[in-house]
Formats: C-alpha cells, sequence, structure tokens
C-alpha cells in the first residue's frame, strides 16, 4: 500500500470518528438545557474549552451565545474540524481511495456529505438540531457497520481503525 493511501484512509478513521464524537458531545450539552432549573444559565463556552477551540473562536471577534458556538462547532467554515468541514475531508479521502474500499463506502459518505450539506445552515437552532445530530450520527455508525461488515481485514483495514481508535483516545 502507498504510503499517500495510508495516510488518507488513517485520517478518513480519525474524520469519521471526530463527526460522530462531535456530534454525541453537542447532543449531550443540548441536553443538559433540559435538566437544568427554568434560572439557570448554561454556560456553552465550556465545549469550547472541551474542544480547546477557546483562542480559535476569540480571534473571530464573535459574542459567545449558543448560536455562534453551536455554529462554529457544526459549520463555521473557519473552524477545520467543525463537523461539516470533517465530513467534506472524510468525503475528499474516500474518493481519492476508493480502489482500497469497498464500494459502498463512496456512497454512504456521499450521502452523508450531501445531507450535511443540505441541512448544516438549519442546525444551529434548538428546533432541528437534535435530528441533524442524531442524522450524523447514525449515518456514521452506518459507515463504521460497513467497514466492519465489507472491508477485508488488511491494511486498509487497520489504517482506518486505527485512525478511529487514536481520535476516539484524543476526545
Amino acid at each position: 500500500m502507498l504510503s499517500r493511501v495510508a495516510n488518507k484512509l488513517f485520517w478518513t478513521g480519525r474524520y469519521l470518528e471526530r463527526s460522530e464524537d462531535s456530534s454525541k458531545l453537542l447532543i449531550s450539552s443540548s441536553n443538559l438545557i433540559l435538566d437544568l432549573p427554568e434560572k439557570s444559565q448554561v454556560k456553552w463556552e465550556i465545549l469550547l474549552s472541551i474542544f480547546d477551540y477557546d483562542s480559535l473562536f476569540d480571534a473571530l471577534e464573535k459574542e459567545r451565545s449558543e448560536y455562534n458556538i453551536i455554529k462554529f462547532l457544526i459549520s463555521d467554515s473557519l473552524n477545520l474540524n467543525s463537523i461539516l468541514r470533517n465530513i467534506s475531508m472524510m468525503r475528499e479521502n474516500i474518493r481519492t481511495t476508493r480502489d482500497a474500499l469497498p464500494y459502498e463506502s463512496w456512497e454512504y459518505v456521499n450521502e452523508l456529505y450531501h445531507f450535511a450539506n443540505d441541512h448544516a445552515h438549519n442546525a444551529h437552532n434548538r428546533k432541528n438540531r437534535y435530528l441533524f445530530l442524531d442524522n450524523i450520527i447514525s449515518q456514521c455508525e452506518k459507515i463504521n457497520g460497513m467497514f466492519g461488515m465489507n472491508l477485508s481485514r488488511d491494511h486498509a483495514h487497520r489504517f482506518l481503525r486505527l485512525g478511529r481508535l487514536i481520535e476516539r483516545a484524543d476526545m
């Protein structure tokens, strides 16, 4: 296997895991609102600290509101680790390494990419956020399942798995 292909597969695994884990974290933070007393203030800045994006967000000189922080984490083009950006990078890696992966991988990742692009602009408000993030998680799990069932246990499988596990440990 070429090192270029191995690198792209490794990062595909990382982007896939990062998209899923970030979505899960945003859902759990959004659900926290439901459990807090009525007059409590939710500190959305904690999400920036968890992801270590405080300085990056402050450089944008935006107000630390729920909408701005959620938009930054889901779809801001200036955030290189936003969910939308991770999905775009994963799609590009899959596109260029299609010969090392099962045929369905391109279809599933492309479907996820188009869903995320079409619905990310609506996911910043509370009403649509849960459905968007839940769909991202479901599709990421579908892709992981497809890799687990259809991918030969060769170098491609090892690099994808290594990327996922390192990202999981990092999260």
